[in-house]
C-alpha cells in the first residue's frame, strides 16, 4: 500500500477518482495502485507529484529494498 499517498490524498480532501482523473488513468486502476496490487509507471508518480506540489520521495516509498 502507498501509505504516504493515501495520507496525503485524504488530508487534502481528494477522492480516488479525482487523483485518478488527474494523472489519467481509470479509477480502478488508481485503487489498485493504491492499494499496492499494481505499481505506478514513473511518468504516474511525477504526474501526483506535481497535482499534489510535493516531491516523489515526499510521497512514494521503495517496495521492496534488497542488501
Amino acid at each position: 500500500m502507498q501509505a504516504k499517498l493515501y495520507a496525503l490524498r485524504k488530508e487534502m480532501g481528494y477522492t480516488q477518482s479525482e487523483v485518478a482523473k488527474a494523472i489519467n488513468i481509470s479509477t480502478n486502476a488508481y485503487l489498485q495502485k493504491e492499494k499496492g496490487s499494481r505499481e505506478f509507471t514513473l511518468t504516474e508518480m511525477f504526474n501526483i507529484a506535481n497535482f499534489f506540489n510535493k516531491e516523489l520521495c515526499d510521497i512514494f516509498q521503495p517496495r521492496n529494498i534488497t542488501k
